[in-house]
């Protein structure tokens, strides 16, 4: 027998021996079958358990016929026990290629089944669980995550349901393999898995490596089973631990761990707290830009200089500029910031100014409309719009203002200037398209709109082509009111055509335009009041307003108070000689342009005729004079200004009923002044036909004059008041009955109710507002004459609204209905403040900002809120809470 068959005879042998040696242990050794039903080593060893019956070709379960692998009955879980080599990735190669030509069997023993579950109490875990599929690794939580691996079940020293392995050596010789304790305290990323009888990496189950041919590695995707393959220069352990995939495992398992047990250290916190800084130290240069920006806003200082983007130090760089400067003096972070940051980042272009204006200026409008827009007393307003033209550019600008209810401790009115708005045409539609665009773009209701307050131009007052009829065709409720100071302002310039007025009027204002057109004819005056026994304040002559008459009236007083020393000034220019303590050793020569129009003006201050005009006019216009100043104040109601224009006239008729002796009184006045100033008191030449001036007939100078100069004058005024203040042009009369001084005296409360039922859509009940009504009779009927009431305002304040809610909503909108147009003149002062010649380039978004902040300086701004809102409207990288987010 050849030398090579008695060696493979001898192998089945000895394969034979090893078989019977395995059934004493309770497992089967199997090779594949040839056709001569011989045991073929050539194909790796296959290990059954105990609980595995083995068959042959008569019995079912174990296919023979064919030189493939054998089939078996199913056993226990790790019924096949075989180990895989260790390619270069970590992977396991092909088991037939993987037998270690030393080895010749490797038998599994069996391994009890019943394991614990509980260690001191603790539920373990198990990542076999994940292996297998029974738990789904992507809906645990980090938290969840930490705690199955803290929790894995250890075996303690003692545990006796190990792995074991017997490892058949040549020559009949074998060895038991057991899966070592120590390999745990070894290897900290080694668990062992009762249920699937192997190791695991505790960290690559539970963070996987990405790459998807590494899902099914062992230790990752497939227990540890072949304990032989352990230790060793190649051994499986060792080289776990060096793959990269572990490393990232553990890595990852490090951070979340540090991110529970110690988030001060982690380096997402690290990262986050570097961001916090660099965040924080962005927004304090921010804020300190706001604060520039404030500062200049409200001080009403131009921000930007001729060149504030040029890098030239010769350069006026502007206001703005140089405030950042002088704030980084102190200011480490800022002036870092300034030196150091890029072009494009540095925030003080004129693109980010306008940015932080509009946002100042919105904030500003927001905050003084900011019970308006709760409702915290009403939900209703009137605009207040007036157009004037910017000199600057020659455009038409449109002031808008709002009245409406405010006030903390108790309900007030207010009037508050909120947007410009540029025109291309002053036509009613283009303006009424204007205030509605701004209203809507400004967020306010415009159907809460009750009232509209304009001048009376046909533009802005027409009921059909208006602006007022355009805007009622949207809100019928809102109801057009001619501003209370120009009616008044209307009445007495008609008043004051009069010839003999005109004349004086004329001759005041050249008086003014002779002293300041001349500093040095203002110093020959001021030198006359050194020199007198003046002790006044008032050094300068006022000159007379072209627009508003009531303005003048301070004009009149001033003129009054400094008329002899005026008087003494243009004897002094004409006859310089006859005033030599006057005159001392300077050199007072006048060109004869001068001493032609001084005596002019002496000649018609001397004249009796100036003298008495200018005192009846004065007189006469006297009381108009406080309710000029009532009527341009922002709380005023209308009840309350009708009020007072009525006392006006009733003082006018008064005068007009005992005009002798008021007269008699200003003739007087007229004739001493007239004589101190070397005056003579006479009358003009009468003519049988006078073509320019009253030839009334009289005997006396006095009742010349009070003929065809004091009557006429008063007759003329008091038409002109009686007729633009009449009962129909009071739009809201009807509300007025609600006050306890007149409806006490309706006996029956019916007709009112009927008035008022014209805002009936606006009242929470109206079937109801007539039993109101009597009851709010009836309640101020029992209170004393003394304690009612006397406006509008006073009677919301005293409205209960849960008792007569009908009657508060009523007494809301006559509150809020506009008696004059004087906040949007105001908002023109601040206009050409604001944008002067040598600020004639802004837009008018920038002059909305800007005006905003200069007119409300007095209204806190929130830095923080404007920062907030500056961020969150941009997606700016300087502005990010991480760094990463930076990059």
């Amino acid at each position: 027998m050849p030398r090579k068959e008695r060696g493979r005879k001898r192998k089945q042998q000895d394969l034979a021996e090893q078989a019977k040696h395995c059934v004493k242990l309770g497992g089967w050794l199997l090779h594949t079958s040839n056709k001569d039903d011989q045991l073929d080593t050539s194909g790796p060893p296959i290990f059954l358990p105990a609980a595995a019956e083995v068959c042959n070709n008569d019995q079912q379960g174990l296919d023979t016929s064919s030189s493939g692998p054998p089939t078996f009955l199913p056993a226990a879980a790790d019924e096949v026990c075989l180990f895989p080599g260790v390619d270069e990735d970590g992977n396991l190669s092909d088991p037939e290629t993987a037998v270690n030509d030393d080895i010749d069997v490797d038998i599994q023993l069996p391994v009890d089944l019943e394991m614990p579950i509980e260690q001191e109490g603790v539920i373990c875990k198990d990542v076999g669980d994940i292996v297998n599929k029974l738990i789904d690794i992507s809906t645990l939580t980090p938290s969840e995550k930490l705690k199955y691996i803290d929790n894995h079940f250890v075996p303690d020293s003692n545990y006796k349901h190990f792995l074991k392995q017997i490892v058949m050596q040549g020559e009949g010789r074998s060895k038991t393999l057991t899966f070592q304790y120590s390999w745990l305290d070894q290897y900290k990323w080694l668990v062992y898995s009762p249920s699937d009888h192997g190791g695991y990496c505790k960290y690559c189950v539970m963070f996987p490596p990405d790459k998807t041919n590494l899902s099914n590695a062992v230790l990752v995707g497939r227990p540890f089973k072949i304990l032989k393959h352990a230790k060793g220069k190649d051994g499986v352990l060792d080289c776990h631990t060096n793959f990269l995939y572990h490393k990232t495992a553990v890595d990852k398992y490090k951070q979340l761990s540090m991110s529970f047990l110690h988030p001060e250290h982690h380096v997402d916190v690290l990262l986050n707290d570097a961001s916090k800084q660099i965040y924080k130290d962005n927004i304090h240069i921010l804020q300190s830009i706001i604060e520039a920006v404030l500062l200049c806003g409200k001080q009403n200082i131009a921000l930007r200089g001729h060149r504030d983007d040029s890098t030239s130090s010769c350069s006026n760089t502007g206001n703005f500029l140089a405030i950042l400067k002088l704030l980084s003096g102190r200011d480490p972070i800022l002036r870092k910031h300034l030196e150091s940051s890029n072009k494009n980042s540095t925030y003080t272009s004129k693109t980010i100014q306008n940015e932080l204006i509009g946002i100042i200026g919105e904030f500003v409008r927001n905050k003084i409309t900011i019970d308006l827009s709760d409702q915290k007393y009403s939900k209703y307003y009137t605009i207040i719009a007036d157009e004037v033209t910017d000199t600057t550019t020659n455009k038409e600008v449109l002031s808008i203002c709002l009245r409406f209810l405010t006030g903390d401790e108790q309900v007030e009115i207010a009037e508050h200037f909120v947007d410009f708005v540029n025109l291309n045409r002053t036509t009613g539609k283009a303006i009424a398209d204007a205030i509605m665009k701004s209203l809507s773009d400004n967020g306010f209701n415009y159907q809460n709109l009750r009232g509209q307050a304009y001048d009376g131009a046909s533009a802005m007052s027409s009921a059909v082509r208006g602006v007022n009829g355009r805007i009622r065709e949207v809100v019928p409720l809102a109801l057009y009111s001619h501003c209370k100071s120009h009616i008044l302002n209307l009445s007495i310039a008609s008043s004051c055509k009069l010839q003999e007025i005109r004349n004086m009027i004329g001759s005041i204002n050249e008086v003014f335009l002779f002293f300041s057109n001349s500093p040095k004819r203002q110093a020959m005056f001021e030198s006359v009041l050194e020199h007198s026994d003046y002790d006044g304040k008032k050094k300068k002559i006022k000159g007379l307003c072209k627009t508003r008459w009531v303005e003048r009236h301070d004009c009149y007083e001033t003129f009054h108070e400094l008329f002899a020393h005026i008087v003494t000034t243009l004897e002094v220019i004409l006859r310089p000689n006859d005033f030599p303590d006057i005159i001392g050793n300077e050199d007072w020569s006048w060109d004869p342009d001068t001493r032609t129009k001084a005596q002019g003006l002496y000649s018609t201050l001397q004249s009796f005729e100036f003298l008495m005009s200018f005192f009846v006019t004065k007189q006469c216009l006297f009381p108009n004079r406080p309710i000029a100043v009532k009527l341009q104040r922002s709380n005023l109601d209308s009840f309350e200004a009708y009020h007072k224009i009525d006392t006006v006239i009733s003082q006018l008729q008064e005068i007009r009923r005992d005009i002798d002796n008021h007269f008699s009184a200003w003739f007087a006045d007229a004739s001493q002044l007239t004589i101190s100033v070397g005056g003579v008191v006479s009358k003009p030449r009468t003519n049988r036909r006078q073509l320019h001036r009253s030839n009334v007939p009289a005997d006396t100078i006095e009742e010349y004059f009070r003929k065809n100069l004091a009557i006429p004058f008063i007759d003329h005024l008091l038409n002109e008041m009686e007729t633009r203040f009449n009962a129909q042009s009071r739009v809201i009369a009807s509300l007025f009955e609600i006050i306890p001084e007149l409806i006490i005296k309706s006996v029956n409360v019916a007709p009112v109710c009927e008035k008022l039922l014209f805002w009936k859509s606006d009242l929470p009940s109206p079937l109801s507002l007539c039993n109101e009504l009597r009851y709010w009779r009836a309640h101020w009927v029992t209170v004393k004459r003394e304690e009612h009431p006397q406006n509008l305002l006073e009677c919301l304040r005293n409205c209960d609204k849960d008792i007569y809610p009908n009657i508060y909503e009523l007494l809301c909108i006559g509150c809020v209905s506009p008696v004059g147009s004087a906040e949007a003149e105001r908002s023109f002062s601040g206009l050409r403040r604001v944008k002067s010649y040598l600020r004639n380039r802004m837009t008018v978004e920038r002059l909305t900002g800007l005006s905003l902040m200069m007119i409300h300086h007095d209204v806190d701004v929130d830095v923080n809120v404007i920062s907030d809102i500056f961020i969150r409207r941009n997606n700016r990288r300087l502005f990010k809470r991480s760094i990463l987010n930076m990059l």
